[in-house]
């Protein structure tokens, strides 16, 4: 079977998520806070680049609150089986009590939740917990949102692999996905922790940052690689962003006109100034043949050497997730039992915590407690 990510042609039936995963900052989430957000760029935050630009529509998914957890799975499995949009929803759970809290619809491929709006949310749900014990422990927050099935699938008459098959193809989390990550963060003292999940037509896909001690206890080398590879990320993206510092919100949009015109034509007509340095400094990370990345370098030389240094880091952070993913992708189509059980599994999870996020896979979520997490969470049984 064809790569799941490498060199796809347009009758593929991967490109239209090949185009989405590596070219996209869909699902951008705004930063918001529930006593106080920690939150640390995972290495694949800066490994994406500008996005599909469609306005994205208002209206809330019909998600009741009052529904269970595994009502609320359920509801978010149908519809990424059925529906030919993304959809969010998030879910509190303190103790024996749980609330869903938002629920939104997006767009194809991309669905935009606003972190103030679920922190809120969740903040009041946990302020009608009165009970001591029940603020004694602590909390999860879990941020779903759905691949759904025809947008995976590509729909081409001439694709061959999956279009026209009852077959279902897996979507696990994207580089845009993990690169949007969140740290934890409290209520009244008491932590509450961050937890995301992709729900697709198969199972769900619980992910969130990989602890960084657990990171160099677990992987010594690769970790040691990763600090190098963040350190450099760092000093590039620190050089490029004091070059676009004085700029003026006018002179970054026309700038990013050339190199990121959908993305900006999501965002509406008045981005932050600040949102518009984060794109930039993003697309000149990213995209060594974009115009602003030869601006910059044409005001500072001096960064071609850094360039050179980190393009090749980036390729091989990127090209080690996409041979994962496809093998992956290759297992889940002639293994239909004990997927997590596979080389390619443990190859998946892995790649994903190379990148600094844990991901755990399973088709049996409503058996665990609700909003259970990855590995790293060490929450499965009595909470």
């Amino acid at each position: 079977m064809e790569s799941f990510y490498k060199k796809p042609d347009r009758s593929s039936p991967y490109y239209e998520q090949y185009r989405n995963t590596l070219a996209s900052l869909g699902g951008e989430k705004e930063a918001g806070s529930l006593g106080r957000w920690a939150r640390r760029l995972s290495l694949a935050a800066l490994l994406t680049v500008s996005a599909p630009g469609e306005t994205p529509r208002r209206e809330e998914a019909p998600l009741h609150p009052g529904a269970s957890f595994s009502e609320g799975i359920a509801f978010l499995q149908e519809r990424a089986r059925t529906a030919d949009i993304e959809e969010a929803a998030a879910y509190v759970a303190a103790g024996d009590k749980g609330q869903w809290v938002f629920a939104k619809k997006g767009e194809a491929r991309w669905v935009r939740v606003p972190l103030s709006k679920v922190s809120e949310s969740a903040a009041a749900f946990l302020g009608t917990l009165d009970d001591k014990n029940e603020l004694s422990g602590s909390a999860r927050l879990c941020l779903f949102h759905t691949h759904p099935l025809k947008a995976v699938r590509y729909v081409d008459a001439s694709a061959s692999e999956w279009h026209g098959t009852e077959e279902v193809p897996p979507a696990p989390p994207s580089l845009t996905d993990i690169g949007g990550l969140s740290g934890d963060m409290s209520f009244r003292g008491m932590p509450v922790y961050m937890v995301e999940g992709v729900v697709d037509a198969r199972g769900v896909y619980y992910y969130r940052l990989f602890p960084e001690d657990q990171f160099a206890a677990d992987y010594p080398k690769q970790y040691a690689s990763f600090r190098r590879s963040r350190e450099l990320m760092d000093e590039v993206a620190g050089h490029v962003a004091a070059l676009l510092e004085p700029m003026s919100a006018e002179a970054l949009r026309e700038h990013l006109r050339r190199d990121a015109k959908e993305k900006l034509s999501q965002w509406g007509a008045q981005p932050s100034v600040e949102r518009l340095r984060r794109l930039a400094v993003t697309v000149v990370l990213n995209a060594p043949e974009s115009t602003l990345r030869a601006w910059v370098v044409r005001q500072n030389p001096a960064l071609s050497p850094l360039f050179s240094r980190w393009d090749p880091v980036r390729n091989d952070r990127v090209a080690h997730f996409e041979d994962a993913y496809a093998a992956w992708v290759r297992v889940s189509r002639t293994q239909e039992e004990s997927l997590t059980q596979t080389d390619e599994y443990r190859a998946l999870q892995e790649a994903y915590r190379l990148l600094g996020a844990d991901i755990r896979y399973t088709e049996k979520v409503q058996e665990e407690i609700p909003c259970a997490g990855p590995d790293s969470l060490v929450l499965f049984g009595a909470q």
